[in-house]
């Protein structure tokens, strides 16, 4: 502080509540005309390990937020989209990609997939994930599924997180697919799919490449889906209610019951509950339909529970 008086003054400190200060935090200093003053705070905090990643806009760019599990503490850590929890929680999978289409020279991407450690703030981009977008990471650790927009088109790969070359699942029933997501059993892949003229369904295939199926067959928008960790249940995203809600259903499609209205589901690691969005912030409700509150406000979307 600069051009204070000379005399008695009370400097303050403010803290996030996981920190302390010994003694207090404030501190009555006597300030002496022309001299340097100076004040020592023994200021301790504890890690406060964040919990939630969603995406935000700011200034025309995606961001990456992360916050505690109530929702507050948010800060933001990189530019990017589509957050995904590493399994034991420690890294964060996301997409810089971007697209460029050109009547003349078609749809050009740079950018693609990247993992980056929420505390130390290191990147390490992924060279078998280039022009990757939606990721996805394998419950065993080993595996990232993703979409990549290319030949006018978008294609669902999976690859090895030792750096082998991504595998396009090139099934002639996969068309236009979206938001990929692994089975417990890091064998099959969920994901939302584009059935004919309009139809927009959710899908399964084996990592392999065989044992397609088509999960939902109606003439709602079903998107967004996510398998739990238990492999009991797929929440989605549909508008085959009252409006855009979240479903859950088996995973051979059956038993489909709506939970709330929002998009974009995400289980917790143990099943028990789902953050989601909708329009006016991030919120979570237990997977009974149950304790639904609110936990941030904003338009935020893509969220992402640590497991």
């Amino acid at each position: 502080m600069t051009r204070l008086r000379p005399g008695s003054h009370t400097v303050a400190l403010v803290l996030p509540v996981n920190c302390n200060v010994a003694g207090g935090n404030s501190a009555t200093v006597t300030v002496s005309q022309r001299a340097v003053t100076r004040v020592a705070f023994d200021v301790t905090c504890v890690r406060t390990d964040k919990h939630i990643a969603f995406v935000d806009t700011v200034s025309n760019r995606d961001w990456i937020f992360v916050a505690d599990e109530n929702g507050a503490q948010i800060i933001p850590i990189v530019q990017g989209r589509s957050p995904a929890w590493s399994p034991d929680g420690t890294r964060l999978l996301f997409s810089n990609a971007i697209c460029h289409s050109d009547w003349y020279y078609g749809t050009s991407c740079s950018g693609g997939l990247a993992i980056i450690d929420p505390d130390t703030r290191t990147v390490t981009a992924l060279e078998n994930g280039k022009g990757g977008e939606e990721p996805s990471w394998s419950p065993d650790g080993k595996f990232i599924a993703f979409t990549r927009t290319e030949n006018g088109g978008v294609t669902l790969h999976f690859a090895g997180l030792n750096g082998s070359a991504a595998v396009q699942l090139s099934d002639p029933n996969i068309k236009f697919p979206q938001h990929p997501s692994w089975s417990s059993d890091s064998k099959r892949i969920v994901f939302g799919c584009a059935i004919g003229a309009g139809l927009h369904e959710i899908c399964a295939i084996n990592r392999d490449g065989t044992g397609f199926a088509r999960l939902t067959s109606d003439n709602a928008v079903d998107d967004s889906p996510v398998w739990s960790a238990d492999g009991k249940k797929i929440a989605f995203a549909t508008n085959r209610f009252t409006g855009q809600e979240i479903a859950l259903m088996t995973p051979v499609g059956t038993d489909i019951t709506q939970l709330t209205s929002g998009s974009a589901p995400a289980w917790s690691a143990d099943g028990s509950k789902l953050i989601f969005a909708r329009s006016d912030g991030l919120f979570t409700i237990a997977a009974d339909g149950s304790n639904l509150r609110r936990l941030t406000t904003g338009a935020h979307r893509a969220p992402a529970l640590r497991p």
